[in-house]
């Protein structure tokens, strides 16, 4: 074997390395641009969603689930921001609930002027708080994906499901 062999098969590892880092490197650049370019659509659904929620005089009846979900999710966070609001000090906007500091006598987010002593929100957050712990304590309704997910792979609707090898190694034990 002389040199200009061993040189010429170094170079051709040499290209065909630097091909396949070339191809992997725009491979990465092409699932970063559709990873992002799926976040900015995530986005301009969840956009409508609540575009939708909020315009909707009478609740759809095929939307009565989630939209009862979404009122009690709101509850929930508006109980759990008075008990921070508490916790904090501070006040909150009678006009629009923006969390003020404590010695904040306009708000910044509406521009409404605050009453000398605005009176802490505590009990109404404490109902909501409340509100929202009874309806998660009763029984949601079921969801489709719901129902899905707790079905065992591969099974339809009333077929047993398959049972794993666990299973099966301690049949084989007990008959023993």
């Amino acid at each position: 074997m002389n040199w200009d062999s061993l040189s010429r098969r170094f170079t051709r590892a040499g290209q065909s390395v630097e091909s396949k880092v070339k191809e992997t490197a725009s491979l990465l650049s092409l699932q970063q641009k559709q990873a992002v370019a799926k976040n900015k659509l995530d986005e301009v659904y969840r956009q409508i969603g609540l575009k939708y929620f909020d315009s909707c005089a009478e609740e759809p009846a095929e939307f009565e689930e989630v939209f009862s979900q979404v009122r009690q999710l709101r509850s929930e966070i508006a109980g759990i921001q008075g008990q921070i609001n508490e916790i904090k000090g501070g006040k909150v906007c009678p006009n629009c609930g923006a969390q003020l500091s404590a010695d904040a006598r306009f708000c910044g987010k509406c521009g409404t002027k605050l009453p000398e002593d605005v009176p802490p929100q505590r009990e109404k957050y404490e109902e909501a708080a409340e509100g929202a712990e009874q309806a998660a304590a009763e029984p949601q309704p079921e969801t489709a994906v719901e129902r899905d997910a707790a079905e065992p792979a591969g099974t339809e609707e009333g077929e047993p499901a398959a049972s794993n090898d666990e299973g099966k190694m301690a049949d084989t034990d007990s008959a023993e």
